[in-house]
């Protein structure tokens, strides 16, 4: 078989254990998205057209399929196939716009198939984000368990909660902050046989060490000096019960010691009390600290941590780009009717972009969220009390300056480095744009840095300027005049086309002109 010939996603796809598929990030019917389509075509001998027309995309639980059906898009977008060198190919037809990764992309470009378990975000002419990716096994994942999504990710969580939930085990979350780590507890305990008996949540950080047997354990009356009153204690009050002890990475020394008392004998010493006492409690304790190296430092004792049972690792945002578009999707539905504008998310026809704009799903899809779903849900709230009576959807500076400073990098590739963003991206306009660019002979990324922003962020403004030329709008009869007008120049041709140098010479590549 040589180089070029193309495999069976099966085949090619086997040491990965999934099937490559498409989930609809944007569209301008809101209600599409989290819509999938398996790919089990790709690489079958015949390139998969992705188009208006095809494929077909459906609920991942199955249910009426149904094509993009916007005219936005070409009858002929882009092309994909898997090669049998280990990556994917994707092919923008002639005269369709299409963006990957937040580039224009002209002709054909490949990427390794270690991308698509992150995915490739994929936007066409401006109006469908979707995402090109390792799909989970078919069939609904059950209850979601309050966990809401359908990515591989969330799908493995749920699965590690079904498998501890009925057990008496101690459970450690693990997890950055902002993930939902007290949503996890909460379905642990909902799934448990303790179901019925009382879920008990304590930030134990905020415990001040010298009221933490106190606080823990309670008190009786005249226990201690200033003890008027016997207090119960969240042990005994989760008694029969669940206790969620949050931020446990950063518990001091003496609750780390009481704690580890606990796990070991089963009994807690009530402040003033005289015998200890039997306490039957399920704990869940949660960290986003690095357990590891604390421990190496000292800081946390490696006993308890042996302790506190069965790790479960929950994801970070960033590892669940098919979910944010049904996550942002859902929060930006609440946060909307809270302003009384739910209206803006109403399913638009197939000749109307709709008001959520695909290459803003683009960013946020591409963005790092070092605070994860608590940081999107925030996004949410932004843009729908900025957009208050706004006929056209604006992005609060805010959230530009949080969008233009980082990307998550697709994997197996490299970060972009952090960029310092400007005071104010409210004030670079596209008149400034489009002057950057010129002062700058269209290179973007000179423009970029003049303007203090992300080469990312510049790509993205110009896509979505209208006044903006892409060189693969070009056509063969134009490139020749001016080529024969600018004797060959390549640099006069830029200046007077005003696209960029790189673009121009894989348009003429494209076109046979080189």
């Amino acid at each position: 078989m040589d180089e070029g010939t193309t495999l069976k996603v099966q085949d090619t796809l086997e040491f990965r254990g999934g099937t490559i598929g498409l989930s609809i990030l944007a569209h301008p019917s809101p209600s599409r998205i989290g819509e999938i389509v398996r790919l089990t075509e790709i690489g079958s001998g015949e390139r998969l057209e992705i188009n208006r027309s095809e494929p077909e995309f459906c609920l991942p639980a199955g249910g009426r399929a149904e094509a993009l059906a916007t005219m936005f898009i070409s009858r002929k977008a882009v092309a994909a196939e898997a090669r049998c060198s280990g990556s994917v190919r994707l092919t923008a037809e002639e005269g369709a716009e299409v963006v990957v990764e937040g580039e224009v992309l002209v002709g054909a470009r490949e990427w390794p198939v270690e991308s698509l378990q992150t995915g490739l975000v994929l936007v066409l002419s401006k109006a469908v984000a979707l995402l090109l990716h390792f799909l989970p096994s078919e069939g609904a994942s059950g209850p979601d368990l309050g966990l809401f999504g359908e990515s591989s990710e969330i799908r493995r969580l749920r699965a590690e909660i079904r498998r501890v939930a009925d057990l008496d085990e101690p459970v450690l979350l693990r997890g950055e902050t902002g993930v939902g780590k007290e949503l996890v507890a909460r379905a642990i305990h909902a799934c448990s046989r303790r179901h019925e008996q009382e879920y008990v949540c304590v930030n134990i950080a905020a415990i001040p060490p010298t009221l933490a047997a106190s606080e823990l354990f309670g008190h009786r009356k005249s226990g201690f000096s200033g003890a008027d009153h016997d207090r119960e204690g969240y042990f005994r009050r989760a008694d029969k019960g669940t206790l969620f002890l949050d931020e446990i990475g950063d518990a001091p020394s003496e609750i780390q010691v009481a704690l580890l008392r606990v796990l070991e004998q089963g009994q807690i010493q009530v402040v003033g009390d005289d015998e200890p006492r039997k306490v039957n409690v399920r704990l869940i304790a949660a960290t986003d600290t690095n357990i590891d190296e604390a421990i190496t430092q000292g800081k946390f004792r490696l006993p308890l941590l042996q302790r506190l049972g069965y790790p479960i690792v929950v994801p970070p945002l960033r590892a669940r780009r098919d979910d944010i578009g049904r996550l942002f999707i859902r929060f930006l539905r609440e946060e909307l009717a809270e302003v009384g504008e739910a209206e803006r998310l109403a399913d638009a026809g197939p000749t109307d972009k709709g008001w959520l704009r695909a290459s803003l799903i683009d960013r946020l899809v591409r963005y790092s969220w070092p605070g994860n779903v608590r940081q999107l849900r925030n996004v949410a709230h932004q843009l729908a009390i900025s957009n208050r009576g706004l006929p056209k959807l604006r992005v609060p500076p805010m959230v530009e300056q949080m969008l233009s400073t980082s990307q998550a990098p697709v994997q197996g590739g490299s970060a972009p480095p952090p960029v310092k963003p400007p005071r104010d991206l409210s004030a670079i306009t596209d008149d400034v744009i489009i002057q950057a660019l010129r002062d700058h002979r269209f290179n973007q990324t000179a423009t970029a840095a003049a303007l203090n922003v992300s080469r990312s962020y510049l790509d993205t403004r110009m896509n979505d300027c209208d006044r903006i030329r892409k060189a693969c709008d070009i056509g063969v009869d134009e490139l020749r005049r001016c080529c024969d007008e600018c004797d060959g120049d390549l640099d006069a041709m830029v200046a007077r086309l005003e696209v960029s140098k790189h673009g121009l010479k894989q348009q003429m590549r494209r076109l046979g002109l080189r």
